[in-house]
């Protein structure tokens, strides 16, 4: 579908030609370019008409630059001479100049009727939008009450079955609660146990080998040191101890000092065998009597 050409006519000779300019700059940015193909026609104050780019140029002030014959550059106005109605040529160019500003205004006026017919269409519009609404405003509200009732029914239902729900949970969750301590304690007794056991396998092992360097000193290594094997024994039982200890065992003090001793060339391992040998005798009457090395 080819577009309607029309033309804009501004400027002029006239005081308002600045005026003339704003209007048709105005009504050039608001033509519609997919259904007008706009040619814009100028008028410089004195008298030269323009058309296309020179014309666009008119209306933003720009100025060209032309070159002279001579090759001198001069500052001009880039304009574009026309035959027909140049005001030197015919008359009634003037009266022409003079109606741009008149058909600028028509085309202001055309578009403020349009756009009074278009608002009318839309309050119209608007208030037939606002009639459908309050009939589906009223149908929801019918609608919501009722489903405000039944959500109330059932919410009461609801809390009533969750009241119930959270009871049974609470004491179902304390006696779980229960018996994992029950469990856990039963877990540490065992541990402890274990370890006690350990503690005793060192405390024998400690014996038989004090025993051993008693009836069989070990020769002295570099250095004048015996190369005896109770001090690495002492290093597992203070190990085993403190596992012991920390799974809440009873003291040991006999063990502890057995744990501690410091072993020199003056240490007899006479000593460390009876230490040895009394920390097994309270291990014992431990186990006997302590309810910490007993299974519930």
């Amino acid at each position: 579908m080819s577009k309607l050409r029309v033309g804009i006519l501004f400027g002029g000779r006239s005081g308002e030609h600045e005026v003339s300019l704003l209007s048709a700059a105005s009504v050039l940015k608001a033509m519609d370019k997919t259904k007008y193909d706009v040619v814009p026609i100028g008028i410089t104050k004195d008298g030269r008409w323009l058309t296309a780019e020179h014309a666009e140029r008119l209306l933003k002030g720009e100025a060209g630059l032309q070159r002279s014959e001579s090759g001198a550059d001069k500052s001009v106005r880039a304009t574009q001479h026309l035959r027909a109605g140049d005001p030197d040529a015919t008359p009634s160019a003037a009266v022409l100049a003079a109606g741009a500003a008149l058909v600028t205004v028509i085309y202001a006026r055309r578009t403020v009727v349009d756009g009074r017919a278009g608002h009318r269409e839309l309050m119209k519009a608007q208030r037939e939008a606002s009639e459908d609404f309050a009939a589906a405003h009223r149908e929801a509200m019918g609608a919501q009450q009722l489903a405000r009732e039944g959500f109330t029914t059932a919410h009461r239902e609801a809390m009533a079955a969750q009241a119930v729900a959270r009871d049974d949970f609470a004491t179902g969750r304390a006696e779980e609660m229960a018996e994992r301590k029950r469990a856990l304690n039963a877990q540490i007794a065992l541990e402890r146990l274990a370890q006690a056991g350990r503690v005793t396998e060192i405390l024998i092992t400690m014996a038989r080998t004090a025993r051993d360097e008693t009836l069989s000193p070990p020769p002295s290594a570099a250095g004048a040191q015996r190369a005896t094997f109770i001090p690495s024994v002492q290093a597992q039982l203070r190990s085993a101890l403190a596992v012991f200890y920390a799974l809440g065992g009873p003291a040991l003090e006999t063990a502890d000092e057995l744990a501690d001793k410091a072993y020199s060339l003056t240490t007899q391992p006479i000593e460390m065998l009876q230490l040895a040998t009394n920390s097994l005798g309270e291990l014992k009457r431990l186990t006997d009597r302590d309810e910490k090395l007993r299974l519930a």
